[in-house]
């Protein structure tokens, strides 16, 4: 459980489709950091990499912007990155901010993990 609402875990865990990260906690610019340096070593590579956010309560901007600068990086270095989201306070700030028309966000881990479908 979350001790603080500052706090942000992340755990990974590597499949045959690719790089998972589980991410709990709220994605603000207090922790985004955090979140974006253990991203960051994994979009890296070429695997694919799977950001699952179905247990983070608030995505704010920072969060927002976290998200397509990955979505880049893996880009640029011949990966992808596809998000798991099936909550409001997460898909609503995609929507508002209309990166949902950049990212691959769906709604379950195994999905995400089977496919490549550009589900948004």
């Amino acid at each position: 459980m979350i001790d603080s609402p500052w706090m942000l875990t992340v755990d990974s865990e590597t499949r045959a489709a690719g790089v998972v990260l589980r991410v709990q906690g709220d994605v603000d610019m207090r922790t985004a950091e955090e979140l974006e340096s253990r991203a960051r070593d994994v979009a890296a590579h070429a695997t694919p990499v799977v950001l699952d956010l179905t247990r983070v309560g608030f995505l704010g901007s920072h969060g927002v912007a976290l998200l397509v600068r990955l979505n880049r990086l893996c880009a640029e270095n011949g990966g992808r990155l596809r998000v798991v989201a099936d909550h409001r306070a997460v898909l609503r700030p995609l929507e508002l901010t209309q990166v949902l028309s950049v990212l691959t966000v769906v709604p379950t881990l195994e999905e995400a993990l089977d496919g490549p479908a550009d589900r948004r």
